[in-house]
């Protein structure tokens, strides 16, 4: 079940990656940001049954911090 939820977020980002790039449109990137943020919770979760906590700990904050820019981007300036 991780596996496929980490492969979707991966999916996601990267086309909308990909989009972005292509149309030089960047109004979809805060959800890029939140998709790979998804991407290392999930990461950080199977690290975390794997019981490597340095690791998950190190996905799970970077989540956090990703979400944290993702809501900066949704703020105007």
């Amino acid at each position: 079940m991780l596996l496929i939820g980490r492969l979707i977020f991966t999916v996601v980002g990267s086309l909308l990656a990909i989009y972005s790039l292509v149309t030089e449109n960047g109004a979809f990137l805060p959800f890029m940001v939140l998709s790979i943020g998804f991407t290392m919770l999930i990461a950080g979760v199977e690290e975390f049954q794997k019981e490597r906590k340095l690791q998950s700990a190190f996905y799970v904050s970077t989540f956090l911090f990703l979400f944290f820019v993702f809501f900066q981007g949704l703020l105007p300036l």
